[in-house]
């Protein structure tokens, strides 16, 4: 009689990926990627914000709106995207970043 096969898809699935952690009140949009490289964790901030379709490789700081297919900061969050806050609420909230011109 044959041995069972002993496979762990959980431990090939560790070796090709990494690990994404989602800190409180993270907003994230719709067709967002997100990707951590094998071995690494990529953290997403509290508070932030991921515009629609945003590709995300690196980790997002606290309470910021990242946007684009390759994500990029585009403004501060002052007023986090909650279900209990209006996006206009949110919109009024946000505040450029030092250094970044419109």
């Amino acid at each position: 009689m044959s041995q069972p096969l002993k496979y762990s898809f959980q431990n090939d699935l560790a070796k090709v990926s990494g690990r994404e952690v989602l800190e409180k009140n993270v907003f994230i949009g719709a067709n967002c990627t997100i990707a951590a490289l094998p071995g690494k964790t990529l953290t997403i901030g509290e508070g932030s914000v991921l515009g629609i379709a945003s590709l995300v490789t690196s980790d997002i700081p606290p309470h910021t709106f990242y946007s684009g297919e390759k994500a990029k900061p585009i403004a501060k969050v002052t007023i986090p995207f909650t279900v209990d806050t209006s996006y206009e609420q949110f919109v009024r909230g946000l505040r450029p970043l030092p250094g970044k011109k419109r």
